[in-house]
């Protein structure tokens, strides 16, 4: 979230005396702009128990570390907030002005992620205060539980301990793990999972059916003439990123040509991005098509791909899976697919609401098609 700029509309000068008759709309610091917006949040739901850490909030609001500080020492004497010593986060001691009831017996989602909160892109974003609302008119109150030592080895003794806390009346998993939807199965918990589930897992879920779009996409660069695809994602081993690569996988190229798929890892740093589109690019049968996973590589991967002497569309088509409102700005226009995610949202908490009223005896599952935007990053393949 940006903090808006403040601008200034010139009237005629008046004189003090002039404007101590009536009312003067007050122009507010950028201070008291931070204590509002952090206020609303609180109220909303969106921070619950604490509020994230301090650098994590200067670097969602875009302030300095003075100005976060003298808006926390505000809320902090509007009685907001408390703060528990030094090194530690500011609790949550008010929400709308009033003192926050004991959460300990309230019923609650348990939404899990391998990211915090404010790291959540639009998209997302979008999708999950769709749940939130859904889930509040029904009684129910939505958690964000950020766990990254859930999505590595072994996770069951960290869900196990997850699971004896009170309250909590079903669970979301996000980019879940294999061992992780494993785990909800065998426990038989109430659960969604958002995406496709991992072979061998059979849980309710909801998904934006990326299959299919890897199987329209493989059609279409099969009509371009494009025999060399690649995928940069940055987690191959997410239920989603091998969707994707069977979806592909499963269009048919023309007759009597093969199709070849390399897999092209991101890991999320722009020398790391640099390094393996270089050496995947280098390749003398390279890829002629790039299916980027996550909307954030899309303008670095242009931007390398002009380094490197790669014209797009001339030489390399680029596609986008995972559509973001910053890619409509994009030139040229990149060819990408979007979903409707407050559709998402509603249909998570349907499927929640059904899975935890009605017991988990069977998998409930949700597929919502993509919409292809048409750009120019997508040609035909030029024959030399």
């Amino acid at each position: 979230m940006s903090l808006a700029m403040q601008t200034e509309t010139k009237e005629p000068f008046e004189s003090p005396a002039e404007k101590s008759g009536r009312l003067m709309p007050q122009r507010l610091s950028l201070v008291d702009q931070t204590v509002q917006i952090m206020r609303q949040l609180i109220a909303d739901g969106q921070w619950v128990e604490s509020l994230p850490g301090e650098e994590a909030l200067r670097s969602h609001f875009g302030i300095s570390r003075v100005t976060l500080r003298k808006a926390l020492a505000q809320l902090g004497a509007q009685g907001w907030i408390a703060s528990p010593g030094r090194g530690r986060k500011h609790l949550i001691t008010s929400s709308q002005g009033v003192l926050a009831p004991d959460r300990a017996h309230e019923r609650t989602v348990k939404w899990l992620s391998p990211h915090p909160e404010i790291d959540l892109v639009w998209s997302t974003r979008i999708g999950y205060e769709e749940v939130r609302k859904s889930l509040f008119a029904a009684g129910l109150r939505l958690d964000w539980v950020s766990a990254g030592a859930l999505y590595q080895a072994r996770p069951e003794p960290r869900l196990e301990r997850l699971k004896e806390e009170a309250g909590t009346a079903g669970w979301v998993l996000f980019r879940a793990s294999a061992a992780m939807q494993r785990w909800f199965q065998e426990s038989r918990l109430p659960c969604v999972v958002v995406g496709p589930c991992h072979e061998g897992v059979a849980l309710p879920n909801v998904q934006v059916d990326v299959e299919a779009l890897g199987y329209h996409l493989g059609s279409e660069a099969s009509r371009l003439g494009h025999r060399h695809l690649a995928f940069l994602v940055t987690n191959p081993e997410l239920a989603s990123a091998i969707a994707t690569c069977a979806g592909l996988a499963k269009s048919t190229p023309p007759a009597g040509q093969a199709r070849r798929l390399t897999v092209i890892q991101d890991d999320l740093t722009v020398p790391g991005l640099r390094r393996a589109l270089s050496e995947a690019m280098a390749d003398r049968d390279r890829a002629t098509l790039i299916l980027v996973a996550e909307a954030s590589a899309a303008l670095p991967t242009l931007g390398i791909l002009r380094e490197l002497g790669l014209r797009v569309p001339e030489d390399v088509s680029v596609v986008v899976r995972d559509h973001e409102p910053f890619l409509e700005r994009s030139v040229p226009a990149i060819c990408r697919y979007s979903y409707d995610w407050m559709r998402v949202g509603r249909s998570i908490s349907r499927v929640l609401r059904e899975v935890i009223e009605g017991g988990c005896g069977k998998a409930i599952q949700r597929k919502l098609l993509p919409n292809f935007i048409a750009g120019e990053t997508m040609a035909r393949v030029r024959v030399e």
